[in-house]
């Protein structure tokens, strides 16, 4: 085949990706369980992703860089930033200009005396937002029409939220089952509200909307969401441990206002400030540490069953493996069998485990050892989490091969980058959806990388 002709075909390609707007990534680590697994990002991959190069950049505003991770939807790129701004911008064709393309936002959003925006969570046609305040500890969950009209006006455009609730979190939201779950740092609570702003909301026309149900618990992270329950762990609390808790907030619950306990719990070594990733039935958390001690990766049964008694419910962990440095702000993300977690030793590194605790693990209990790792690249991992798509696994700005062909060493394997963003990342974590990687930078820019035609 000709090189013409290739490349023709390879843009075609690339333009019905992009128009259809194709595999979203509508929140922190992908889906209510927290995976950061997208089996449905098939155009970048091992054999192609070296041709990446700068297509165009997001324009944040002036001296902000966005926390934790952006999301995708719809087309358009969600991100909130650490000077307190939800900003929306499009992927690359509406509001750009320039050669380099610099793309300006579709419409932001601010809330009042806050001064920190989490990773938006888009759903039901909104946008999710919480914004906080390093000082005071005030912070408020929001809801925005997703596609920047009701309640919007100005040119450039603003928006104020549909309805609004006090809720303190870095982290961020988390939405199923048409509820929002959130943990509450001023507090110290899971509070869950209905997505849609009605069950026991009032005003205009921003709304004002009360917990449907709460549980006490001192937590920095996302709440996970799988099988019917929500997962917390616990952040600076003695001891440390997840809680489960039921979904719809009526097992263990009782009061009006209605408050829940635990369907379970189970204690960790340390407390964290990442959240829980459940796959498969089994739940798994790196734990909170300073560096240099090693952090260490918990896995349990989510279902309370494996290892599980007394009354209340306590579920000892499946295994345990320590990491090459320590965690923070990290969830782990797995796929294909092996979970990917990363760590700070003198810079990122990103180890592999056996899913199942199977492979490289040994002992009663059981503690399992790193089947592969990479070697420390020049940006920390804390604070950023892994996401895994076609084959490859993406930490920050640095892309590594889930496979370990190409790589070197025994045990464990150590497997190079593949390619690395030519920016400098700040600590959020990277995306790949519609064909295009997503790096934040420490710029104020958000870089989004594509494929060549070649």
């Amino acid at each position: 085949m000709s090189t013409r002709r290739w490349t023709t075909i390879a843009i075609a390609a690339m333009t019905v990706l992009l128009a259809a707007g194709c595999q979203p990534w509508t929140q922190f680590m992908g889906n209510p369980g927290l995976n950061g697994n997208d089996a449905g990002e098939t155009f970048i991959g091992p054999s192609n992703v070296t041709s990446l190069q700068q297509a165009y950049t997001i324009a944040l505003p002036a001296g902000s860089r966005v926390v934790l991770s952006p999301v995708t939807s719809g087309g358009d790129v969600f991100a909130g930033t650490d000077k307190g701004q939800l900003v929306v911008a499009s992927n690359g064709t509406t509001n750009c200009s320039g050669s380099p393309k610099v793309c300006q936002p579709l419409w932001t959003a601010t809330f009042p005396n806050t001064d920190t925006a989490s990773p938006p969570v888009v759903a039901g046609g909104m946008v999710y937002e919480a914004f906080s305040n390093s000082s005071t500890g005030f912070g408020s969950l929001a809801a925005y029409d997703v596609n920047g009209s009701t309640n919007c006006s100005g040119t450039p455009k603003t928006c104020l939220p549909l309805w609004t609730a006090p809720a303190t979190s870095v982290a961020g939201p988390n939405v199923d089952g048409g509820r929002v779950f959130v943990d509450d740092l001023q507090t110290q609570q899971l509070e869950v509200f209905d997505a849609a702003g009605v069950t026991g909301c009032s005003g205009a026309p921003t709304r004002t909307c009360l917990a449907e149900w709460t549980a006490p618990i001192h937590s920095w992270a996302v709440p996970s969401i799988a099988n019917g329950r929500v997962y917390v762990p616990t952040f600076d609390t003695t001891p440390a441990y997840v809680a489960a808790y039921d979904e719809a907030g009526s097992t263990n619950c009782t009061g009006s206002p209605v408050a829940c306990a635990p369907l379970f719990t189970v204690p960790l070594p340390e407390s964290t400030t990442g959240s829980v990733d459940v796959s498969d039935g089994v739940g798994y958390v790196e734990t909170e540490t300073s560096w240099p001690t090693n952090s260490q990766l918990v896995a349990f049964d989510a279902n309370g069953v494996i290892g599980c008694s007394g009354s209340p419910l306590v579920c000892q962990p499946e295994w345990t493996a320590v990491l090459s440095g320590a965690a923070h702000f990290s969830t782990p993300a797995v796929a294909n069998g092996r979970v990917y977690a990363a760590s700070t030793a003198t810079w990122g590194v990103l180890d592999q485990f056996d899913a199942a605790g199977v492979t490289g693990c040994s002992g009663t209990p059981t503690v399992c050892t790193r089947l592969v790792t990479t070697p420390s690249t020049s940006s920390t991992n804390s604070f950023a989490s892994p996401i895994v798509t076609n084959g490859l696994v993406v930490e920050k700005g640095v892309v590594y091969p889930t496979a370990t062909s190409g790589c070197s060493g025994g045990t464990p394997i150590v497997c190079s980058p593949l390619w690395t963003a030519p920016v400098t990342p700040y600590i959020s974590g990277s995306v790949i959806s519609s064909a295009t990687l997503l790096v934040a930078g420490s710029d104020s820019f958000i870089h989004a990388y594509q494929l060549t035609a070649s």
